[in-house]
């Protein structure tokens, strides 16, 4: 009976699959869709302030993709301000719109044979404009300051307050002005830091920082052909003295034997001085703004022939005294053999305070950026400042001292090949080291291909000082995390800036996903 079921089943099977494959249909390779898809992934993204880069998933068969963008989502088609068709690849950069402004936008896809695809909805917000212009020279005086934007632009008025000061001023500017595109303030304050607000009504256009000029007052200038120690020498009742012009001056090796200040007159137009300064005398101090300092001097033979000496260090604290501060502002200081600031005895250093500035080329031949191997040092306190080319170790500093850096970057440093390079950090007796929105890019390369097992953090046990690092980017750096750190410790996360032109010292970040606010600011983002 089992074998007549099995034989029945069989035979019901067989004749089921033959009428299955008689009457199987064409095989389908192809869906033919009456509607195209929609946009997907689509990312809206504002850079230079009101420029909209604009991306989405490129699906194949697609012809050409249309967007609107308009200022209203509740009645969109009433508030429609833009809209662009024939779009044909993705990303897209859209430029011209108002500045801290909501948009909302769709974008759909249009194939031939097909109705168009549903919309995909984004939005974003702009930033608020900037179409003002850098200052020019003559712009600032010790009492006005001439302000600058795009002549032609819609402008209505300016509101500027000094630092500090909670009342601000209205300004009215004329349709000439417009036309022109610049007015000017007066009845201002001398060495005052002034911001500048520029509006359309009550919409931000752009906004400016501008510090009035030295009202020389007890100053003494120094003009075209003086002699900056003479001058001093023969003002012994003064501190203060300005560079009249942009020229170039040696000083040799100077010593500062009382506090003097010297400031270049106008921050666009720097003198530059060759040579270096030396501290031998209690209680002298040192505050240098709008100067290009040049370690390249030259020396007069006593034959009045002329050689280039490239001095030891910028500043070096050669005897036991009190020095009150060493201020730096707005400064580019360029070539020496060992260090930037060296102490190597028993000097008594108050305050290093640096802002805005560049410090290019130490080769670290023999010593290293911030050399403090004796006395004491109070602090040190950079911020918005570059540091770049050369050096053996950056930070060696043996003293209790507190350091931070705030918005630095830091360019191909730590690349002199020596068994003394100790890395970014060497601080083995107490203190506090503190990096803060800083930037480190090619550590330990001199040419960005070749890197050294030198360019480091910090070598194994160099680092006792209290630690505090706070959202900084590091790349390009191969042993950076190797000896004290053997991988990136909090507060250090792995980012490309993609600088534009190392070869001419432009670290302009160039890489769009790159973070914002980090790094010396004069190094932001350009498209």
């Amino acid at each position: 009976m089992n074998k007549i079921l099995f034989k029945s089943a069989l035979c019901l099977f067989a004749s089921a699959a033959f009428v299955a494959c008689e009457d199987v249909e064409d095989e389908i390779t192809s869906i033919d869709y009456a509607r195209a898809f929609s946009p997907s992934q689509v990312s809206a993204r504002v850079i230079s302030r009101t420029s909209l880069y604009l991306t989405w998933e490129q699906l194949k068969d697609v012809d050409s993709w249309t967007i609107t963008i308009a200022t209203d989502s509740t009645d969109y088609d009433n508030n429609i301000q833009r809209t662009v068709t024939d779009v044909t690849s993705s990303p897209l950069t859209l430029t011209g719109f108002d500045g801290d402004t909501q948009y909302y936008g769709k974008i759909k896809a249009i194939n031939d044979g097909q109705e168009d695809s549903k919309w995909t909805w984004f939005s974003f917000k702009t930033d608020t404009e900037q179409i003002m212009l850098a200052e020019q020279d003559g712009d600032v005086t010790a009492s006005s300051i001439k302000f600058r934007w795009t002549a032609g632009q819609t402008v209505t008025h300016i509101t500027y307050a000094a630092a500090g000061d909670e009342t601000t001023t209205t300004h009215e500017i004329s349709s000439e002005c417009i036309e022109l595109g610049y007015d000017s303030i007066t009845g201002l304050t001398a060495e005052t830091t002034y911001s500048i607000i520029l509006y359309n009504d009550s919409k931000v256009r752009g906004s400016g920082t501008y510090t009035t000029l030295l009202d020389l007052g007890g100053a003494v200038a120094i003009e075209a052909g003086d002699t900056i120690a003479n001058v001093i020498a023969d003002n012994p009742d003064v501190n203060e003295f300005v560079i009249l012009d942009n020229g170039v001056y040696e000083i040799g090796g100077m010593s500062v034997t009382r506090p003097i200040s010297i400031k270049g007159y106008l921050p666009s137009s720097r003198p530059t001085l060759n040579g270096s300064f030396d501290c031998g005398t209690e209680g002298a101090s040192l505050s240098l703004e709008n100067i290009i300092m040049n370690g390249n001097a030259i020396t007069t033979a006593d034959d009045g022939t002329q050689s280039v000496e490239m001095k030891g260090q910028f500043f070096n604290a050669s005897d036991a005294v009190n020095i009150s501060n060493i201020t730096l502002t707005n400064c580019y200081i360029k070539n020496y053999q060992k260090n930037f600031i060296y102490n190597n005895k028993s000097a008594v250093i108050g305050e290093i305070t640096i802002t805005n500035c560049i410090v290019d080329s130490i080769t670290g031949d023999g010593g290293d950026y911030f050399d403090i191997r004796g006395g004491s040092l109070g602090s040190l306190t950079v911020t918005n400042s570059t540091f770049m080319n050369g050096s053996r170790a950056f930070i060696r500093i043996q003293v209790d001292a507190a350091v931070s850096f705030t918005n630095c970057t830091f360019f191909r440093i730590c690349s002199m090949d020596n068994s003394n390079n100790s890395g970014i950090v060497r601080m083995k007796n107490g203190g506090s080291i503190a990096f803060t929105n800083c930037v480190f890019d090619q550590i330990g390369t001199a040419d960005g291909t070749t890197f050294l097992t030198y360019g480091m953090f910090a070598k194994a046990s160099n680092i006792t000082a209290t630690e505090s690092y706070t959202n900084n980017y590091y790349s390009n750096s191969t042993y950076l995390w190797t000896g004290f750190y053997t991988a990136a410790p909090s507060g250090f996360t792995e980012g490309d800036p993609k600088v534009k032109d190392a070869a001419t010292g432009d670290l302009t970040i160039s890489n769009i996903d790159f973070p914002t606010g980090v790094g010396d600011p004069r190094w932001a983002y350009a498209d």
